[in-house]
């Protein structure tokens, strides 16, 4: 008996992917994402390709030689998600700096 695949739910859009694990590691960053949407006050959780299978994938998500994971909010709350989103990412890409 294989796993089931969680259904989404009508209103909910990814707003970043990422590796499930960057060099055999879990990826901790889609966590501090979905950490900080939260105490932005927006709903978010996180969903690997096999929780939702490729059929419901967003089309601009592209592939790599990676297991992907997805960041997950509420379609009305999508844009400013983004926005909290891509401050983290240049936050993570300033301290790599």
């Amino acid at each position: 008996m294989g796993k089931s695949r969680m259904l989404l739910p009508f209103a909910e859009v990814v707003i970043s992917p990422g590796p499930a694990s960057v060099n055999g590691v879990r990826n901790e960053f889609l966590d501090i994402i979905v950490e900080l949407l939260r105490d932005a006050d927006i709903p978010a959780r996180l969903a690997s390709l096999d929780d939702i299978g490729p059929e419901n994938q967003p089309a601009w998500v592209s592939l790599g030689d990676f297991e992907p994971c997805f960041v997950f909010v509420q379609e009305g709350d999508a844009e400013r998600a983004r926005h909290v989103a891509q401050k983290a990412e240049e936050c993570r890409i300033c301290l790599e700096c």
